[in-house]
């Protein structure tokens, strides 16, 4: 049975994935789009080439905690959609559910839950290639080391295909059910932007 208490616990736990999952994002743009020479200067250096590979890392480690679909992967959509179309729910649920009638574009019972669903299914079964390489990036590189046998091709956009696509279910999700924003921008302060500036001199 799902509980309310079980849903909202899922909703903090995710947020700070997704908080660290966007901050990973925009700093990995940032450092792959110099604006001028003296920038792209500065980004040559060992260090940010490190930090570089440290955020491919996060994204990727974090991306298959939502994204993989296996019993020690607590926070995957995956699983969390099939509770939400299956599962009984608890009587706090169904409450919370009830209170949302009437109400523009808030989810209300379990139908419309279904129904909201359905397409981030559909594109979550889109993206099954990509997500089975990224996992396979996790376990092959990150997790384990195995050198004898090819690595998976993963380019820095299809990371943040991903990570855009995680932060709209979430957000919507958290939308419709509770009628609470989600905003990853409350990370803004790990941001590298501000000390590459100040490195090359903008500041």
């Amino acid at each position: 049975m799902l509980s309310l208490n079980q849903l909202e616990q899922w909703f903090r736990d995710t947020e700070r994935i997704l908080t660290e999952l966007s901050n990973s994002a925009e700093n990995l743009k940032r450092i792959s789009e110099p604006v001028n020479e003296r920038e792209k200067l500065v980004l040559q250096n060992d260090f940010f080439i490190h930090f570089r590979e440290q955020l491919v890392f996060i994204l990727v480690v974090q991306l298959c905690k939502l994204y993989v679909n296996s019993d020690i992967e607590r926070r995957n959509y995956r699983k969390l959609i099939n509770r939400l179309n299956y599962e009984p729910y608890d009587n706090r649920l169904k409450k919370a559910l009830r209170k949302n009638r009437g109400m523009k574009e808030q989810l209300s019972s379990k139908a419309e839950i279904k129904e909201f669903l359905k397409p981030f299914s559909v594109r979550f079964e889109e993206k099954k290639e990509l997500i089975r390489r990224i996992k396979m990036l996790r376990d092959r590189v990150y997790a384990h080391s195995d050198p004898e046998r090819p690595m998976p091709q993963v380019k820095s956009e299809e990371l943040f295909e991903l990570t855009e696509m995680a932060v709209q279910f979430f957000s919507d999700l958290k939308f419709r059910l509770f009628g609470t924003a989600f905003s990853p921008d409350e990370g803004k302060r790990w941001r590298i932007g501000p000390v590459i500036e100040k490195l090359s001199g903008r500041m």
